[in-house]
This record gives C-alpha cells, sequence and structure tokens, in this order.
C-alpha cells in the first residue's frame, strides 16, 4: 500500500480501484454505487445464455428492444426515449449540444457532470449543502440560465428535492430547462418519486439500469425528455448502433426480474440504514443522514487518513478530495452487506480510538 497516491486514487471513479499496486489482495470495494446483490438470477442466466452467432450481424434492433423493455420498467411512453450508453454519455452530448454561456450544474455533483459544465453552482464557502439549499440555488439558477443540470438524488451526498418541489420550480420558471440525473431514484422505493412523472415540457431525465440492477458492464441507458426538439437533437449525435447485442439481451432479462429488483433494492435501503448507525457512533453530525440512497457521505478536511486506514484493512471507499472545482471532500461509502457490516465496522472502530 505504499506506493499508493491519493491523487490516483481521488481521480478514479468508484469501483474503478486500478490505482491499487499490484498485489493488493482481496478488496472489500464500498467505493461503487452498484447493487451489491446483482446481477440478477435472470440476468446472469441471459449472459450465460447469449448467442455468440449474433456476434457476427450488426446489433439491429437492439436499442428497440430495450427502449421498449425500459420503457414499461420506468412507466413512460417509449417513445419519449432516446436510447444511450450509460448516462455518461448523454451528458457528454449534452454538454457539447447545449450553449455553455447559457448552463450551469448545480454542485457537489458526479464527476462527469463537474467535468463537462464549466459554470458551477456550489453551496456558499465554508457551508454544508442540504436540501434547502439546494433548493434556493436551483431556484436562482432557473432564473438566469437557460439549462440546469444536477444529480437527483444527488452524487456524492444522496440529498434529494422533492417530487412536488420539482414541479414547483418547473411552473415557476418555464424558460429553463431542467435535467435530471436519475441514477440513484430506484433507491427510493416508489418509481413515482421520478420527475419522469412530471408533466413539464421543460424537463429532461437520464436513467440507466446499470447501478440498481447491478449490471453496470452493460452501458445501457436513456434520455427522457417530452421535449421532441431536444430529444431529436440529442439523437442526431448518437452512434447509428446506440447498443451493443450483448448489452441489449442481458438489460432486457434483468429488468424482467421485477421480483429480485424490489428485494435487492430493499435490501440496499435496509443495509444502507445500517451503515449509518455505524457511521453516525464514529463521527457523529460529519455523517449525511436520512438520505434515501444505498451509500452515505462523510464531511472530513483530511480524508485522505480515513481512506488510507480502510484500505489498509482491504476496504475500498470513494475518496473525494477538493482537487478541482465542484468537489467536496469526504469519503462516500456504499452500504456493506450485513455480513459485511461488522468488518467494517471494526476498522472504523480502530480508526477512531
Amino acid at each position: 500500500m505504499t506506493t499508493l497516491t491519493f491523487a490516483e486514487a481521488s481521480a478514479h471513479s468508484g469501483g474503478d480501484l486500478r490505482y491499487l499496486p499490484a498485489g493488493h489482495g482481496e478488496v472489500l470495494d464500498l467505493s461503487t454505487c452498484v447493487t451489491r446483490s446483482g446481477p440478477s438470477p435472470l440476468a446472469l442466466a441471459a449472459a450465460a445464455a447469449f448467442d455468440p452467432s449474433s456476434l457476427t450481424v450488426h446489433p439491429y434492433g437492439a436499442d428497440d428492444r430495450f427502449r421498449t423493455a425500459y420503457a414499461a420498467y420506468l412507466g413512460v411512453d417509449a417513445r419519449q426515449l432516446a436510447v444511450t450508453r450509460g448516462i455518461s454519455e448523454p451528458l457528454s452530448v449534452l454538454a457539447s449540444l447545449l450553449p455553455a454561456g447559457r448552463s450551469a450544474a448545480l454542485t457537489p455533483d458526479y464527476t462527469g457532470t463537474i467535468r463537462r459544465w464549466a459554470r458551477h453552482l456550489p453551496p456558499a464557502p465554508d457551508e454544508r449543502d442540504c436540501v434547502d439549499s439546494r433548493v434556493r440555488r436551483l431556484d436562482a439558477a432557473m432564473r438566469h440560465y437557460a439549462y440546469v443540470v444536477f444529480s437527483n438524488p444527488n452524487n456524492p451526498l444522496g440529498l434529494t428535492v422533492p417530487r412536488d418541489v420539482l414541479a414547483e420550480l418547473l411552473s415557476r420558471h418555464p424558460r429553463c430547462t431542467l435535467v435530471v440525473d436519475e441514477a440513484y431514484v430506484d433507491y427510493m422505493g416508489d418509481r413515482r418519486q421520478s420527475a419522469m412523472t412530471l408533466p413539464h415540457r421543460n424537463l429532461a431525465v437520464l436513467a440507466s439500469p446499470g447501478k440498481p440492477l447491478g449490471i453496470a458492464g452493460t452501458r445501457t441507458g436513456v434520455l427522457w425528455t417530452p421535449d421532441d426538439v431536444l430529444r431529436e437533437r440529442v439523437a442526431r449525435r448518437l452512434p447509428e448502433w446506440p447498443l451493443s447485442a450483448y448489452d441489449a439481451h442481458v438489460a432486457c432479462a434483468a429488468l424482467q426480474d421485477t421480483a429480485w429488483i424490489a428485494s435487492a433494492l430493499e435490501e440496499a435501503r435496509e443495509d444502507a440504514r445500517r451503515l449509518e448507525a455505524v457511521l453516525v457512533r464514529c463521527f457523529g453530525d460529519a455523517v449525511v443522514t436520512g438520505v434515501p440512497v444505498h451509500y452515505r457521505f462523510v464531511y472530513d478536511e483530511r480524508p485522505e487518513r480515513l481512506h488510507a486506514h480502510l484500505l489498509a484493512d482491504g476496504i475500498a471507499t470513494r475518496l473525494l478530495v477538493d482537487d478541482e472545482p465542484g468537489r467536496v471532500r469526504g469519503l462516500r461509502v456504499l452500504a456493506p452487506g450485513s455480513g459485511e457490516l461488522a468488518r467494517l465496522e471494526a476498522s472504523l472502530n480502530a480508526f477512531v480510538r
């Protein structure tokens, strides 16, 4: 572990442990945000049964099959979906498409968002973000910008602006289009909380089954919007075959495993509640609590120390430092399974002692 540099650790996204030196051994990876119990049985069976002969031709219709399956899961009109490779692709397309001077991102946020949008809307200096603060910044931003981008639930804090508040903001600012990254909305346990259920045309939502269904390796996702013009502009920037045959095959099977999905997400929420209790005992009000996601954030002015301590015990977390705009210092920790929590708790107890 002595060759580890924290610049490398903080630069890598969650789940990317390539910064670790060779021979680091087995690691409990709590740096990612993918459902730990995935993929589902149906997804695994589909992967095993994939017909390799389909690799010899282009994936004709793969995007249409996925669009139909995901629209049914989301409860939306399939015609309002542009199929994309995860959420990162539409973020990139929108960043290149939308006028930079009239667009902004509410921060802190996902790494891909803060790096693609130059104009950031952070909380006040030395202020810890909260839902009320985020709502005030959204309100002000939507008055001044034509496009505002943010994740909801937020990555990395987990803070979530309620659906009815978003509806009020969208009605108040009809000339601003709100782009909502909903990578983690499934963990709320009720898809009716999604912004996709709102009737406003000045709204675009990015979604993917990759993390909640435990299939992040399949690069599947969508941009949903009732704005036909915006959706068409994005679609024209996408490749002719947005999904591979394998990605669509596995994702469509995973979306059918509804009983497993409900059980896995409830298990993740319960794991997160147990994790929160442990973290609060160790770090008190440095923990962002009461958020409807499967991870928790711990504020720390020197998070490198805790990150290194946990890594020495074979536990990887997401290290965040303010080495670039849009960041906040601390650790994001995925909730371990019930059988893994004791290992994390023992390491944390040793650190605080």
